[in-house]
């Protein structure tokens, strides 16, 4: 699975929503973040994981965003916050 995520300033947010809703980029997993939640600045990030065309169409779609150069480093911080997240759901259920 291939994946894009987008940095997107506090102003532009509404668009987010609207881009979402284009049909092969809302069947993939998205995952909407505040980057002070993920220790980083004030925009919010979006992480869209899917096929290889659903990721160059969102590419296209989200071009008021720019795709940060740590990618790599903010990817892996998403996956923590899910991991943190299944984890404590795995509590609740013991």
């Amino acid at each position: 699975m291939v994946y894009a995520i987008f940095r997107v300033k506090k102003e532009d947010k509404a668009k987010i929503d609207e881009k979402l809703k284009i049909d092969i980029i809302s069947r993939q997993s998205i995952t909407v973040r505040d980057g002070e939640g993920l220790g980083l600045d004030d925009a919010v990030y979006v992480l869209i994981e899917g096929s290889e065309e659903a990721i160059e169409e969102a590419k296209k779609a989200f071009d008021f965003a720019e795709i940060p150069e740590n990618h790599g480093e903010i990817y892996k911080k998403f996956k923590a916050q899910e991991d943190d997240a299944a984890s404590g759901m795995g509590l609740i259920f013991q």
